[in-house]
């Protein structure tokens, strides 16, 4: 496959390397992998507010917030992965998503969704 597409400028499969190197020079952040490293990878792509490019599934709507903060792409149809993929690309749309990044940052912050789960534990308690 690498060498399918060498042509591509700005493209590279390089198969595991340390992600701080390429996260600084990246603009847009596509999942390849619909589970394999998720978080890891998500939560590290908030850090140097890239906009990410991701198939829907379910635990992934309560993260992002389509269109501020990324965008959200039916699993496997392809030709909307293409056609939002383009959107993402204009250099307006990339900085807002970019700039909306804090807002994602602070809502799932672990102090935060540790005060949400206390939240429900304690209204289970008082039988709410």
């Amino acid at each position: 496959m690498e060498r399918r597409f060498m042509y591509i400028e700005r493209t590279s499969f390089t198969g595991y390397q340390d992600l701080d190197l390429y996260y600084p020079n990246a603009g847009v952040f596509r999942l390849t992998s619909d589970v394999e490293g998720w978080f890891m990878l998500f939560h590290g792509d908030y850090g140097f507010r890239n906009a990410p490019v991701i198939f829907i599934f379910l635990q992934r709507q309560d993260i992002l917030d389509e269109g501020k903060t990324g965008i959200l792409i039916s699993p496997f149809f392809l030709k909307e992965y293409v056609r939002k993929l383009s959107l993402i690309m204009c250099d307006d749309l990339r900085m807002r998503m970019s700039q909306s990044w804090g807002n994602g940052v602070k809502r799932n912050d672990v102090k935060q969704i540790v005060d949400q789960w206390e939240d429900v534990f304690r209204s289970f308690e008082s039988g709410v």
